[in-house]
């Protein structure tokens, strides 16, 4: 048979009837990319084995070794021998362990180096089946020839021997499917040289014109099957060449910049193809996936770096944050100091109440106005005590203020009335006494969670001003077991520097409004998208209540409006997105380790999905976040639609401007209008009202400092390995049944798609819209005399040779252009 597919799905007619019509007794597949593919380069897992072998010998006998170049030697080494015995160049992993330990960790004794053999084994087999998924076509085709009485093997040139592909090929769905299996390192026979086919016709015992073998090499599983009398078919499947070219393109365009490790582990992370699941994951998957899995990544490590004991996450939105922590925090190497990790359950309510300095001020006025939104009044200024309001209401009689709704005068803080309403005794005395209640509950919250049993602690959160950090600093000041704070968030305003001190620092991971970084500064544009994102499927924790020594969070009410539409949201949306970030993160776990990455190489990615995500999304795309609603958690029930609908304001200019206004998410909403000419037009309005002039500074009346540094946890020498959960973020476990309850729910009722369409690492449309709207805004910026912004992304010329390399099939010159323009 002389016959090629261009495609695997049209291989099961091809062959079925040509066995029918042969009489074909034996079919034989070759194993990689034919029955299994790879989400990366070979190689790649390599140097993933390699890299923790490294880390390994260095924690556990404190010895620097070079495992790869080892590797190599001893590879060279055995194959040099079984030349000379006249045997082809190939060997197993079961063969090299002995002399790879050996030359690595000679000191060890013997039960020492098994040991340490059978960890190396065990760790090549669990990153190979990270990198392996199987061939559904390839399986349907098995499973019928069996159907159908054949006699059904695969022959392998690998050097990981049998023991190791038969358990690949279990793993990936192929388990009882092979009457029998031959892989060239188990016996230095090769297929490429023809010699691996004469031995497994020899055990056979039947002639080369019965066996029919199918394979993607042409010279190994075509010319040479041919050559020794077997029928042959090889499939040269485009698609497949497109993923071999681009991984081999990412694993050494990695090795050469760093950055782009980023979008190799993208790559990585892809879904399979034809592989089922809903609309709303995929998506997130691709566009928030990369983003929260690179800051929980950057947070882990940065924590390591400043000395933090224990990590909290904030509630709500900690929530994610920390399935995320759980998933990352044993592979981030050198923690020594992280002992434990928390989810704490407070709000700006919470915090706000317990923090109150002396008499209700500007600062809390400050702090109530930025968080309700609208028009100000004395009802919504004090709604976080819920006060009685027939008692405000005398209050504000005996002042001269008539209706405690009624909006207040742009000049209220000088207006006589108001200024006299609030130092009213009666009212600062009822002030005084919820403000004690709630520090008093918050101190044996904190005490019950071990926060003054650390030297530093970091909170973490999504953003933006650190009002939560700042309200628990205020309340825990003066006491002098009060540790050293460090607030890390994704991306901070200038609220956040006025706020923070060396005691109670606050950072930022992936963008400041100070800083005019491109790809970071997106977050801006949508502040209220991360918040919705990564929201908890409880409601806002609006006090607590002591039962006998433990507090217990009470959080809002179910029946209330803003809830209820948060429980939609849940249900419909978020719980699907939140999904499709933790399958990001999953994959994202294993691939940091196959690409030695950090996550300051995995952030210009994730910057460049973000600006992409949040600048550039089809109408279709900005639906679902636009469809969210935003409620407040600082005593309001109050609801807002991040998005407006009107069906037809593409059509009238009134209307379209009136939906922008209303919108807060301005260039989702453009997505929606007029697409790409208005999303660039809506960034240039933007940005040109936002930056400011050049004579201005970025940062006015900010300091900048750094956080205090300090020895805490030092002397701790505890290794990874032994560190299992405690450092782990524990969740009320009715909370994860809610979680998985709502994904469950929106699984029955979201649209099914093929998720690898739509959740493939960035496309060059996508990257060529973010950087053509950098230039425009920028010449915009410039013309008008303000700050411009700069670029520290992805490379553009990496970007734009990787789709040309794509495309490449013929494999010699494909290696020509590696060595030119990629080593």
């Amino acid at each position: 048979m002389s016959s090629k597919a261009t495609q695997f799905r049209n291989i099961r007619k091809d062959i079925v009837h040509f066995i029918e019509k042969e009489g074909i007794t034996t079919v034989s597949f070759d194993v990689f990319d034919t029955l299994l593919h790879r989400r990366c380069e070979p190689n790649a897992v390599i140097d993933g084995v390699t890299d923790w072998i490294d880390r390994y010998i260095e924690g556990q006998y404190g010895i620097e070794v070079h495992a790869l170049e080892s590797r190599h030697r001893v590879y060279g080494a055995l194959i040099a021998k079984k030349a000379d015995s006249g045997l082809d160049l190939d060997t197993t992993i079961e063969e090299m362990l002995p002399l790879w330990v050996e030359e690595m960790v000679p000191q060890l004794p013997r039960e020492e180096k098994k040991a340490f053999e059978e960890k190396i084994f065990h760790k090549e087999e669990e990153i190979e089946q990270w990198a392996c998924y199987a061939n559904i076509f390839s399986l349907e085709l098995i499973k019928e020839l069996k159907h159908r009485g054949l006699h059904v093997i695969y022959v392998s040139d690998m050097y990981l021997g049998k023991s190791i592909v038969q358990k690949l090929l279990d793993h990936n769905g192929y388990a009882g499917l092979f009457d029998a299996g031959y892989v060239s390192g188990d016996h230095s026979l090769l297929k490429r040289t023809g010699r691996l086919f004469d031995f497994v016709l020899e055990q056979l015992q039947i002639s080369p014109s019965e066996v029919l073998h199918i394979g993607d090499n042409y010279e190994a599983d075509f010319v040479e099957a041919k050559k020794k009398g077997l029928r042959a078919y090889f499939i040269g499947d485009r698609l497949l060449d497109y993923k071999k070219n681009t991984n081999k393109y990412d694993y050494l365009a990695a090795k050469k910049n760093s950055k782009w490790k980023g979008y190799a582990i993208a790559s990585f992370a892809r879904s399979t193809p034809y592989e089922i699941g809903t609309e709303i994951e995929a998506y997130a998957k691709r566009n928030f996936g990369p983003l929260f899995s690179s800051f929980i990544h950057r947070v882990i490590e940065r924590s390591i770096e400043e000395g933090v004991e224990r990590i909290y996450y904030l509630s709500r939105e900690g929530f994610l944050l920390g399935l995320i922590h759980n998933e990352l925090v044993d592979l981030v190497p050198g923690n020594r100091v992280i002992q434990s990790a928390h989810y704490l359950y407070v709000s700006r309510l919470t915090t706000f109440l317990a923090a109150l300095q002396g008499e209700f001020g500007l600062r809390e006025i400050r702090s109530i106005s930025d968080n309700v939104g609208g028009a100000v009044s004395i009802a919504r200024l004090l709604s976080p005590f819920k006060f009685d309001r027939t008692k405000i209401t005398e209050i504000a009689h005996c002042h001269g203020i008539e209706d405690i709704d009624a909006v207040l005068p742009h000049y209220y803080l000088f207006w006589s009335p108001f200024i006299n309403f609030l130092k009213d005794r009666a009212l600062q005395e009822m002030i005084a006494k919820k403000h004690a209640e709630a520090k008093e509950l918050l101190i044996k919250l904190l005490e019950q969670e071990r926060f003054f049993d650390a030297r530093k602690v970091a909170i973490v959160d999504v953003g933006w001003g650190g009002q939560i950090q700042e309200n628990i600093y205020q309340a825990i000041k003066d006491r002098s077991d009060r540790p050293d704070i460090v607030g890390f968030y994704m991306a901070t305003n200038r609220n956040a520097h006025t706020r923070k001190s060396p005691e109670n620092w606050m950072e930022w991971i992936v963008s400041d409004e100070a800083h005019l970084d491109w790809d970071g500064y997106a977050s801006f544009d949508f502040v209220q998208s991360f918040e919705a994102i990564a929201r908890a499927p409880h409601a806002t924790v609006i006090g607590y209540k002591k039962d006998g020594t433990r507090i217990h969070p009470v959080l809002k009410k179910d029946d209330e409006s803003s809830r209820k539409a948060e429980v939609e949201d849940d249900q419909k949306v978020l719980s699907l997105m939140q999904k499709g970030i933790m399958e990001y993160t999953d994959l994202y776990a294993r691939a940091i380790q196959i690409y030695q990455a950090c996550a300051t190489d995995t952030l210009p990615y994730a910057k460049a999905k973000l600006s992409s995500a949040l600048r550039f999304p089809t109408a279709h795309e900005a639906t679902y976040l636009l469809s969210l609603r935003n409620s407040s958690d600082l005593g309001m029930n109050d609801i807002l639609a991040l998005g407006s609908e009107s069906k037809y304001a593409k059509f009238s200019l009134s209307k379209m401007k009136r939906y922008l206004y209303d919108s807060f998410w301005k260039t989702g909403t453009a997505a929606k209008l007029w697409g790409y000419p208005m999303q660039v037009l809506m960034l240039i309005v933007t940005y040109r009202r936002k930056i400011p002039q050049k004579w201005q500074s970025l940062a006015e009346g900010i300091v900048w400092h750094s956080a205090r540094k300090s020895t805490s946890g030092t002397d701790r020498v505890e290794d990874v390995s032994s560190r299992k959960d405690r450092h782990k973020v524990l969740f009320e476990q009715n909370y994860i049944r809610t979680w998985q309850k709502n994904c469950e729910f929106g699984e029955r009722s979201a649209k099914k798609v093929l998720k690898r369409n739509y959740d493939a690492p960035m496309h060059l449309k996508e990257f060529l819209l973010s950087n053509i709207a950098y230039y425009f805004v920028n010449i915009t910026l410039f013309f008008s005399g303000r700050h411009r912004f700069y670029y520290d992304g992805l490379s553009r010329k990496q970007f734009l040779l990787r789709g040309i390399v794509g495309h490449i099939a013929h494999n010699r010159f494909f290696i020509r252009f590696y060595k030119k323009f990629v080593k």
